[in-house]
């Protein structure tokens, strides 16, 4: 077998290897991509991409052998160019835009609550860090379990890791949206309650003292009976009933009754 056909071969699994692979990426419903079929793609790409030249130069009529064949298929480089964006310019300005006008948003917390989140934040960023490890495992399994293994940033890795982190950004702000607008309807409610009971609170409330005594300070809503009628107090007074407008006449004195004799 001559060396363009074996190269020819070799690029022919490896595209079909590659389209196998990429009906597999599909997200699934939650958003998640499957880090190692990602991190599986990128292999696959690096090794077309590095038999390629050496398909050329085969057909050019220039002499490779067999080590550069096998170095191709067998070590993968890192490549040092980034991948192409998943969203287009005026699609990141008016992500941007939106996201600065939440920022300056009033922040609706009080101080305790807004310590109070920070408190949490701070108790769960240690578990936030050991899931994301967890989401990254997939890679480093491909990679031998081996630190600082070269991994390709090739266009099928960028896809999965912005997918990933576009679906926690997602959930995120879906979490914190809906919380604000339950704390603004329970600001509404709150507030209407409390001038629902300022209402109740501050309408006068009727309290007999008795027949009215001299000198006495009497509040509003008190109620006195004096030379046998009923007066209701409408203003803080000391003053006496029938000789201040602080006191309405509520009940008047009846007739005297027959004597029964």
């Amino acid at each position: 077998m001559s060396t363009i056909s074996t190269i020819e071969g070799h690029l022919k699994d490896l595209k079909s290897r590659f389209r196998e692979l990429d009906e597999q990426l599909v997200p699934r419903r939650d958003g998640v991509v499957d880090v190692r079929i990602s991190a599986a793609m990128s292999k696959v790409e690096q090794r077309i991409k590095r038999l390629e030249p050496l398909h050329s130069r085969a057909i050019a009529g220039d002499v490779v052998n067999s080590a550069e064949i096998d170095e191709a298929l067998g070590k993968i480089q890192p490549v040092v160019t980034l991948p192409r964006n998943l969203a287009s310019d005026s699609e990141i300005d008016e992500a941007q835009r939106k996201f600065k006008a939440l920022q300056d948003a009033p922040d609706p917390m009080s101080p305790e609550e807004r310590a109070r989140l920070n408190e949490i934040e701070d108790r769960i960023r240690d578990g936030a860090i050991a899931h994301i490890e967890r989401q990254f495992l997939g890679l480093r399994k491909l990679a031998g379990e081996e630190v600082n293994s070269p991994v390709s940033y090739t266009q099928g890795l960028h896809f999965a890791l912005i997918t990933m982190m576009a679906s926690m950004q997602i959930r995120l702000d879906t979490a914190v949206q809906f919380n604000r607008e339950q704390r603004l309807k329970l600001v509404d409610e709150v507030k209407a309650l409390r001038e629902r009971v300022h209402a109740l609170e501050s309408a006068p409330r009727l309290k007999y003292q008795g027949v009215y005594k001299e000198g006495q300070r009497y509040a509003v809503g008190d109620v006195v009976t004096h030379h046998g009628s009923m007066f209701h107090c409408n203003l803080e007074t000391t003053g006496e009933p029938e000789k201040t407008y602080a006191w309405t006449l509520a009940v008047k004195r009846g007739r005297d009754g027959k004597d029964a004799q």
